[in-house]
């Protein structure tokens, strides 16, 4: 049986809504605890938003939230496994975008960049958080490289059809191709939005018309 890959596991991580620590045991949420979960998830959101992954500490996230380091241990292992908690929703919601199709054209590209600089613009101040997670710690590393992978094939095999189909070149490898212009999308959305913001911040609309010059240059529609 093949291992589940990262971003699987972080995905399926998201649909479930964790457990609470009594002594030995581990219990099923009930209302109340759902909501002390969701509480500290938000502060630790909060937190490493303002004080960075590695500045953040338990104490921290727990003081945010109003509740004892005890309490946070009964929902959490640590600073890792709650922004492992964080990044499985953010992994979740990408992955569950509307399949693109290379036949809708320059519009279907539209669509498709619109989807993903509105949800990493949306989410600025976690992206670079988590930017910074994945140097230090070798699952969000993994999930994230994982989460770039399964971007890129999905793209990969729009061009392969596209290639049969006879409306892509084939002078250009398709997952050479989709590699280029996932990483393009990637870092560009990285620098506008977290690590080189302009003074004036460039609008959701203006990014992605930029990115569908680009993608419609390059695949020669």
């Amino acid at each position: 049986m093949s291992e589940r890959r990262p971003v699987e596991a972080a995905a399926a991580q998201a649909t479930t809504e964790g457990l609470r620590r009594e002594g030995d045991r581990k219990l099923p949420l009930g209302e109340k605890a759902r909501r002390t979960r969701t509480k500290l998830l938000l502060a630790a959101y909060e937190q490493f938003s303002v004080t960075g992954y590695r500045g953040t500490k338990v104490g921290d996230i727990s003081e945010r939230a109003g509740v004892s380091l005890g309490t946070f241990y009964q929902y959490f292992d640590g600073r890792d496994d709650v922004m492992s908690s964080l990044v499985a929703e953010y992994v979740r919601g990408t992955i569950d975008l509307p399949p693109w199709r290379f036949s809708n054209g320059e519009s279907g590209i539209r669509r498709l960049l619109h989807h993903y600089v509105e949800n990493y613009a949306a989410t600025a101040e976690f992206q670079g958080v988590w930017e910074e997670a994945t140097h230090v710690d070798d699952v969000q590393a993994s999930v994230r490289r994982d989460l770039g992978n399964f971007l890129t094939e999905r793209i990969e095999r729009e061009f392969v059809r596209a290639q049969r189909a006879g409306t892509l070149g084939r002078d250009v490898e398709p997952r050479e191709l989709a590699r280029a212009l996932t990483a393009m999308v990637d870092r560009y959305c990285y620098l506008t939005y977290v690590f080189d913001p302009p003074a004036t911040p460039v609008p959701v609309e203006d990014c992605v018309e930029t990115l569908t010059y680009v993608w419609r240059s390059a695949l020669g529609l």
